[in-house]
């Protein structure tokens, strides 16, 4: 079973790197198009995004139905597969699932400048989330059987209305909104 872990999360991290070197590459080529007005509002639209989640109306963004198929496809395909390259099979795969903060780190390889920036922000966002996957796999199991559906819920809401102040806040303070507020502060 390790070894079907790692060879997911390896072939993760590849095709994340691939994806990222590619939109990094595109973006670099596009030029002046993606600079520093794009680069500045790119955090803002992850804020919004957890404050989306956090505020429950993920459920009224579209889906698209084909992903859901396809998927449904790949699962049926790998399950005749040896376990090992079953594993393998889907974290090349996961790229393409529907995955919101997912697709804004795919916005930020675009901007990066570079297919090797865009490879590597991708890299980490992939190394960065195996804990994630660790704890989804042992503890959260165990932490959801003990709430109430509705205790989740509300976790996950705190949960992504955190993300969203840690992300604002921290654009706030490089663009300089806050900047010059927390200079008075702290002078005083």
């Amino acid at each position: 079973m390790r070894a079907a872990t790692a060879g997911y999360h390896f072939a993760r991290m590849i095709s994340y790197s691939a994806v990222g070197a590619s939109l990094g590459a595109v973006g670099g080529a596009a030029g002046g198009i993606f600079h520093a007005p794009v680069s500045r509002l790119l955090p803002w639209v992850m804020a919004s995004f957890f404050v989306v989640m956090a505020l429950g109306w993920e459920r009224h963004l579209p889906r698209l139905p084909f992903v859901g198929r396809w998927l449904l496809r790949l699962s049926r395909r790998t399950a005749a597969l040896p376990v090992r390259q079953a594993a393998v099979v889907l974290g090349l795969a996961t790229p393409f699932l529907p995955c919101g903060p997912l697709y804004l780190a795919f916005s930020a390889a675009l901007v990066s400048g570079s297919w090797i920036a865009g490879s590597a922000l991708l890299a980490s966002f992939a190394l960065g989330t195996i804990p994630l996957y660790l704890l989804g796999q042992f503890g959260a199991m165990r932490l959801q059987a003990s709430l109430a559906p509705a205790a989740q819920l509300w976790m996950r809401r705190l949960l992504a209305l955190s993300s969203a102040l840690l992300i604002g806040g921290r654009a706030s303070l490089h663009d300089g909104s806050l900047a010059a507020p927390l200079r008075c502060l702290l002078c005083h």
